[in-house]
């Protein structure tokens, strides 16, 4: 659960930073891979 949070809290952050100041794609590439890691690891942790 506190791994959901973190995930949104830093979203909010990573979207405030691209609006910002403009992220480069190696940023987008390393939220988008973060992002669905923790998704994973979300669901492996259910099974």
């Amino acid at each position: 659960m506190f791994l959901a949070i973190a995930g949104v809290l830093f979203l909010i952050w990573l979207l405030g930073e691209i609006f910002t100041h403009g992220a480069s794609l190696a940023i987008h590439i390393l939220a988008i891979v973060w992002v669905i890691s923790l998704i994973g690891g979300l669901f492996s942790s259910k099974k």
